[in-house]
């Protein structure tokens, strides 16, 4: 992002975190952080310049919110920072805190999906009001396995379709509403592998067929079948998924074995 940039010191009780534009956790990493890096222009927090907030002296930090809370603690009043002038609203902090975190491994996939949202990003946007309207939540209220599908969900963004997405969380809600480990990543994964693949299912009684699934014993299942057969996380819970929709069913009610979709992210057992 092209903008002009100033480095200024100043009062770190002027100085915000936006958990809308960052909301990834910041560590306290007090053996790591040293009070003479306040002055290192390689640890300099990035700001935005919001008018109704730089115009009273009030800055908030895009990237570097570590930084702040470390200079909290070691009692540091004035802090050299970069502000970027013409990242003027929320959306354009937001796509700062995507651009300088792009090729940070410590950038979580729920940081970036929020930073995304509030960047206005129409895939991200339309993945939050699928999960709203389930009753999911981007913050840490509300019941712990809500958010924690939230976590799960955010890496599925990049790659899913987002009707596949919708029909997921529609079966999770009709299904498995009050399991935990539905919100499992491995368990999302799996789902919305086969939901992609496999999409006339959700049209063929599968919310009858998997009522009797437990996720726990799904994901067991799969985890040992992916080991043996060096498989991947998504393909093993996909075939899981395969076999429970195929049960009881004779040709031509019975589905195939079919390539899952491409383009996504997934997650697999440590080998």
């Amino acid at each position: 992002m092209d903008d002009r940039i100033s480095r200024e010191l100043l009062p770190v009780a002027n100085l915000k975190i936006d958990p809308l534009v960052n909301t990834r956790k910041n560590h306290a990493l007090w053996d790591a952080w040293r009070p003479d890096l306040a002055h290192d222009i390689d640890s300099y927090p990035d700001l935005d310049s919001r008018p109704t907030k730089a115009q009273n002296g009030i800055f908030c930090a895009a990237d570097g919110g570590t930084r702040l809370i470390n200079a909290r603690h070691f009692h540091i009043t004035a802090l050299w920072a970069r502000v970027h002038w013409d990242v003027d609203s929320q959306a354009k902090a937001a796509q700062l805190c995507l651009d300088l975190n792009q090729n940070r491994k410590q950038f979580v996939a729920l940081a970036e999906f929020q930073a995304r949202i509030t960047a206005g990003d129409p895939v991200a946007v339309e993945a939050h009001r699928i999960l709203t309207q389930f009753g999911y939540r981007l913050d840490r209220a509300g019941r712990k396995h809500r958010t924690k599908a939230i976590a799960a969900t955010a890496p599925l963004v990049r790659g899913v379709e987002l009707g596949t997405l919708e029909t997921a969380f529609s079966l999770i809600h009709d299904v498995w509403e009050d399991d935990q480990d539905c919100c499992h990543t491995w368990f999302l994964d799996g789902l919305v592998a086969f939901l992609g693949a496999y999409p006339e299912a959700a049209q063929n009684g599968v919310a009858q067929k998997f009522r009797f699934l437990k996720p726990s014993r799904v994901m067991a299942a799969a985890k040992e079948l992916s080991l043996l057969q060096h498989q991947r996380i998504d393909q093993a819970m996909a075939e899981q998924f395969l076999a429970a929709y195929n049960k009881g069913r004779r040709e031509p009610q019975r589905l195939p074995i079919r390539p899952l979709p491409k383009g996504r992210s997934f997650h697999g057992p440590s080998r």
